[in-house]
């Protein structure tokens, strides 16, 4: 603290924040693609520490955080908190697109793919069909 202000580390490419160089320049791995973690059981190759202690667990066996609804137990802290959701019925990630609503953020990631794929092939039939269109004096219309 300085000031009483806390500095952070700001990644120039997404904009989050840290709290610490280290912090930074880890997060910087994924953007840069770096791999430098390697699960020796499964070859699998990670960007982060963190993330390659959580794989590990996968591995074990050990399935710590226990839903208290119906007994059924994860791996990892934000999957119980995923399938939570599917006990509650909330949808806290919307698309912005067609407002519709997803337990997870993955389950809008994938959906967001669908838009771009269905406005790339939008594009392209628009593109194909306005080549192929004539008028009666043979210019192109646009």
């Amino acid at each position: 603290m300085h000031n009483g202000f806390k500095h952070f580390f700001t990644c120039n490419i997404c904009q989050k924040k840290f709290a610490s160089k280290s912090y930074l320049d880890d997060h910087l791995k994924f953007h840069r693609g770096e791999k430098p973690y390697l699960c020796i059981i499964c070859k699998i190759r990670f960007s982060q520490k963190s993330n390659l202690d959580k794989h590990i667990k996968a591995h074990s066996g050990e399935k710590p955080f226990k839903c208290h609804l119906c007994s059924k137990s994860f791996h990892q802290k934000h999957h119980l908190t995923e399938h939570l959701r599917s006990h509650s019925g909330e949808k806290p990630f919307a698309c912005s697109m067609c407002e519709k609503k997803f337990s997870s953020k993955p389950g809008l990631t994938y959906h967001l793919k669908a838009h771009n794929e269905n406005d790339n092939e939008n594009e392209n039939e628009m593109e194909n069909n306005n080549d192929n269109k004539n008028n009666d004096q043979g210019f192109v219309v646009i």
